[in-house]
């Protein structure tokens, strides 16, 4: 946004940005004059989380992951970025720029993970082992279908994957599975994804 006032002017942006786990870097100030008011510096952005009403309250280590109040949020939601000068001279004149963004969260629309080779001899759920670097977990359970587990029986397997940070990731609408011969239900809303093979 373009603010300009007496002998203030400056514009700030502040984009929409994606979840990475790091701070938000893309609002900055330029364009920014200043003269005689005897402030020689940049002006420091600070931010602010909006409800649902847009009533803005300074970021923390709670309620947008910032390093300190008022600091670059981190995890996903609906912000302000706000830039205010004040005349040096006169306390009474102020300028003030804001500009609201959003961090969307991290969106997977590929889930994958190790299948293991045999079937256990319950339906007891195991671990499933993906990647390390993955935003979910996940569990495997057989089910057989006949009532008993043992040698040439058919078996349905179930993997429920379960996100790590359900607040800054999701899974997509329409994820799909790098391993073969899965068929993949609709997410939950509780940030768990169920897929199934026969």
């Amino acid at each position: 946004k373009n603010v300009s006032e007496k002998k203030v002017s400056m514009t700030l942006y502040a984009s929409d940005a994606d979840y990475t786990g790091k701070a938000y870097k893309e609002a900055w100030v330029s364009n920014w004059s200043i003269t005689d008011i005897g402030l020689a510096k940049k002006p420091e952005i600070t931010y602010y989380c909006l409800n649902d009403n847009h009533v803005e309250t300074e970021t923390d280590e709670f309620n947008g992951g910032a390093a300190s109040e008022g600091a670059a949020p981190k995890n996903a939601g609906t912000y302000r970025a706000k830039v205010t000068i004040t005349d040096g001279t006169k306390p009474q004149t102020k300028v003030t720029a804001t500009n609201d963004f959003t961090i969307r969260p991290l969106t997977i629309d590929t889930v994958a993970f190790k299948e293991p080779t045999t079937t256990p001899g319950s339906s007891q759920a195991t671990s499933l082992k993906t990647a390390n670097n993955a935003y979910y977990t996940g569990t495997i359970s057989w089910e057989t279908s006949g009532g008993t587990f043992g040698y040439n029986k058919s078996y349905t397997a179930t993997a429920t994957l379960t996100l790590i940070d359900p607040v800054n990731c999701k899974f997509a609408n329409g994820v799909t599975c790098a391993n073969s011969g899965w068929k993949v239900q609709s997410p939950s809303d509780d940030g768990t994804l169920k897929l199934t093979k026969t």
